[in-house]
């Protein structure tokens, strides 16, 4: 089984699906890591030397490798993994999508104590931050609410309540309407 976290940028993918991966007795992943990795640059530095389309493609293809080297993972996406190319059916296709949401005002929280490594939130002030985080979801909530599982940061703390609902979804045909949202 294939689980991949969605969501705008520092909601706090990368903790939960560490945590989630762990409940579950997965191994898990950060794309972006991955990426790191493979490029042995910041996320920074490729975005400021290469561009966001360069960044795109990249991402894109640490997902394809990722969906054909494992088969039981958690993968925490970046937050615009899913909105470009063909990347959410890929990973529809592949696994369970779990779409994690937080109020802006908590996720600009999160950005603000972590700003340096966030290139698109480089030298903006907290409230540029929630606005731009507000413009982010707009544009991409089409994208996000494709997802199969939609919950909130209770899940970080309470993982065994959304591991019942991927448990459903996953392994007795449930439909999308028996799972309801926790938020």
């Amino acid at each position: 089984m294939m689980i991949f976290i969605i969501g705008l940028p520092g909601v706090g993918k990368t903790t939960f699906a560490q945590q989630l991966a762990s409940h579950l007795h997965m191994d898990w992943f950060d794309l972006d890591q991955i990426i790191v990795d493979q490029q042995q640059k910041p996320i920074t530095s490729l975005f400021k030397e290469s561009g966001e389309e360069a960044f795109r493609k990249m991402e894109s293809v640490a997902l394809q490798t990722v969906i054909d080297n494992n088969r039981n993972a958690v993968i925490a996406t970046g937050g615009g993994t899913p909105c470009f190319g063909d990347n959410m059916n890929r990973m529809l296709a592949n696994g369970t999508c779990i779409l994690l949401k937080a109020e802006i005002g908590i996720v600009t929280e999160h950005i603000v104590a972590d700003a340096q490594v966030r290139p698109m939130f480089l030298g903006l002030d907290r409230r540029e931050i929630a606005k731009k985080l507000s413009y982010l979801w707009d544009k991409r909530k089409s994208y996000y609410q494709q997802t199969h599982i939609i919950t909130g940061l209770e899940a970080i703390q309470k993982p065994q309540l959304l591991t019942n609902r991927v448990e459903l979804f996953t392994k007795k045909g449930v439909s999308l309407n028996d799972i309801i949202e926790i938020d």
